[in-house]
C-alpha cells in the first residue's frame, strides 16, 4: 500500500487516525525510497500468456484442495427492466462481455503454471426465457426466485467456461435480468460497477446511440501482469517476514478438532434496524474508531467465547484494490487480513481490536494465498488461519425499505447452502444507518438452536455495548 492509495477498507477511518497511518506510510516511503511504490500499470499484449492473479490463485487451490466442492458462486442483484427491450438488452450484455477480460476469460494449465486465456469473440452467456402464462398468473416472483436459485446452484468449469451467467426472463413488457459470477472473475465491488455499466449500455442502445468506445486502456490482464513482476521480484519478502513474527505458532491448538477440510453450512440472517444504527455509529464516533472496529470486537467476543481462548484469530476481508486504476476494473481483488487479537485481561477490548487491524493494514499489502503457503511451510500440521471471516462493506441503498427494527434471527433460503472450509463466514452488508447481517454457520458444529443462540448472543452484547435497553426488544 502507498501513501498515495489508502485501502478502501479503511477509507471511513476517523481523521485522527487516517492521519496517523498516513504518516506511518509516509516515514517508510521515505525510508524505502521510491522503489517501495506500486508497479505502474501498463497494457500488455494479450496474445502472450496472461498468469492468473495471486487473489485467483488462492480460489483455485482451495477448489483443488477439496475436489471443487467449495462455493464461490456471487449473486448480483436481479436488474428490473420495464418496457423491456430484448434485442436491446442482447446488445448490451454482448458488449460487456467484449469489453472486460475476466468476461471472455478461461483459465489452463500449462508446464505446471496456470494462465487466462482471453477470448473477446466468446459468445455472452446470456439465455433468454419466457415466462410461462401459469407463473405470470400464480406468482412470477416465486417462479423467478425459484429460477434465480436453480442458477446459483450450477457449478462453474474454469477450464471451459463462461465463468459468469446471464438470464432475462420476460413476459410482455416486463423483464428481470439475472445475472451471477465465479468469484474467479468479480467481487462485491465488481457487482456494483457491472449493474452500472450494464444499464449504460442498455440505455444507450435504447436511444440508439450504442458506445463504440474501445475496452477500458487498462484491465484485469495488466493488474495481473503488474503483480506477476512484484512476485518475480520478491517484493513481498519484507511483508512476509512482519506476518510469520506476527502469526508464530499457528492458529490455537484448540483448533485441531477434526474440523478440518469441508463441511455443509447454513445461512442464517439478522437485521440491525435504524435506531441501533444510529447508536452504533454514535459509539464509534464517541470512542474514536469506526462501526467497522465495534462490529469485529463484538464478533471476535462470541469467537473467544467459543474457542476458550484469548488467543483470538479472525480474518478480516478487505481488497487489493489499492492502485488507483483498479478501482474502476472488473475481476477479483478479494483478499483476507489473517487477525491475531490478543484479548486484554482487563478493560475495554475495543482499542486494542482496532490498534491491531490498523497496524495490520499498514503493513505491505500482501495476497492471502502466500500467506497460508507460509503457514503451511512452518506449521504443516496447522489448521487454516481462515476458520472466522469478517466481511463487512457497503451496499447502497436497501431495495426492500421499511425499517423492522432489530431482527435477532432466521434461516436464511435454502440456496446458500454449500460446503464451505471456514466455520463461520459474517457478511455485514451496510445500508445507510441499518445492517443487514449473513452468519454462513457449519452444520457440523452448529444446529439450528446453537445458531440461534449464537445470533441471539452476539446481538444482546452489542445492545449491552451500546447502552440500548434489553428487554422486550427481541
Amino acid at each position: 500500500m502507498t501513501a498515495g492509495s489508502l485501502s478502501a477498507a479503511w477509507a471511513d477511518l476517523p481523521r485522527d487516525l487516517r492521519d496517523a497511518v498516513l504518516a506511518k506510510l509516509l516515514a517508510r516511503r521515505l525510508r524505502d525510497g521510491a522503489e517501495a511504490d506500486e508497479p505502474a500499470l501498463t497494457r500488455i499484449d494479450r496474445g502472450g500468456p496472461v498468469p492468473v492473479s495471486l487473489e485467483q490463485a488462492f480460489i483455485l487451490r482451495q477448489q483443488r484442495r477439496f475436489g471443487g466442492r467449495v462455493a464461490w458462486t456471487l449473486a448480483a442483484p436481479p436488474i428490473v427492466l420495464d418496457d423491456v427491450d430484448v434485442d436491446a438488452v442482447w446488445r448490451a450484455v454482448a458488449t460487456l462481455a467484449r469489453r472486460h477480460d475476466v468476461l471472455h476469460m478461461t483459465i489452463r494449465e500449462e508446464g505446471g503454471r496456470l494462465l487466462q486465456r482471453l477470448d473477446p469473440d466468446a459468445p455472452a452467456p446470456l439465455k433468454l426465457t419466457t415466462l410461462p402464462l401459469m407463473a405470470a398468473l400464480t406468482g412470477a416472483e416465486g417462479w423467478v426466485r425459484r429460477r434465480y436459485e436453480t442458477m446459483l446452484a450450477e457449478p462453474f468449469d474454469a477450464a471451459t467456461g463462461p465463468l459468469w451467467r446471464a438470464e432475462l426472463v420476460s413476459r410482455g413488457e416486463r423483464g428481470v435480468l439475472l445475472l451471477c459470477f465465479c468469484s474467479l472473475v468479480a467481487d462485491g465491488e465488481a457487482l456494483h460497477l457491472i449493474e452500472a455499466e450494464l444499464r449504460a449500455l442498455y440505455a444507450a442502445e435504447l436511444g440508439g446511440t450504442a458506445s463504440q468506445s474501445p475496452p477500458p486502456a487498462l484491465d484485469y490482464a495488466d493488474y495481473v501482469a503488474a503483480q506477476d513482476r512484484l512476485l518475480r521480484d520478491a517484493r513481498f519478502g519484507s511483508a512476509l517476514s512482519w506476518w510469520r513474527e506476527r502469526l508464530a505458532g499457528g492458529p490455537p491448538e484448540g483448533w485441531a478438532d477434526g474440523r478440518e477440510g469441508l463441511g455443509p453450512a447454513r445461512l442464517y440472517e439478522q437485521e440491525i434496524g435504524a435506531e441501533t444504527g444510529r447508536a452504533l455509529d454514535a459509539h464509534a464516533a464517541a470512542h474514536r474508531t469506526t462501526p467497522h472496529v465495534v462490529l469485529l470486537t463484538e464478533f471476535a467476543a462470541v469467537l473467544r467465547e467459543l474457542d476458550a481462548t484469548d488467543d483470538v484469530w479472525v480474518a478480516s476481508a478487505t481488497t487489493s484494490r489499492q492502485i488507483a486504476e483498479t478501482q474502476t476494473m472488473i475481476g477479483t481483488f478479494a483478499r483476507l487480513l489473517p487477525l491475531r487479537l490478543r484479548w486484554p485481561a482487563a478493560g475495554d477490548p475495543l482499542g486494542p481490536v482496532g490498534a491491531t487491524l490498523l497496524e495490520a493494514l499498514d503493513q505491505e499489502p500482501v495476497p492471502h494465498v502466500l500467506l497460508q503457503e507460509m503457514l503451511d511451510a512452518a506449521h504443516p500440521a496447522a489448521p487454516s488461519p481462515f476458520r472466522y471471516i469478517f466481511n463487512h462493506r457497503q451496499v447502497g441503498e436497501d431495495a426492500e425499505g421499511g425499517d423492522r427494527g432489530d431482527v435477532p434471527f432466521r434461516a436464511g433460503p435454502r440456496h446458500a447452502e454449500a460446503h464451505r472450509e471456514e466455520h463461520i463466514l459474517l457478511m455485514v452488508l451496510q445500508s445507510g444507518e441499518r445492517r443487514r447481517l449473513h452468519w454462513y454457520l457449519r452444520t457440523d458444529r452448529f444446529g439450528p438452536a446453537d445458531a440461534e443462540r449464537l445470533l441471539a448472543g452476539f446481538l444482546t452484547a452489542l445492545r449491552r455495548r451500546l447502552g440500548m435497553p434489553l428487554a422486550g426488544w427481541n
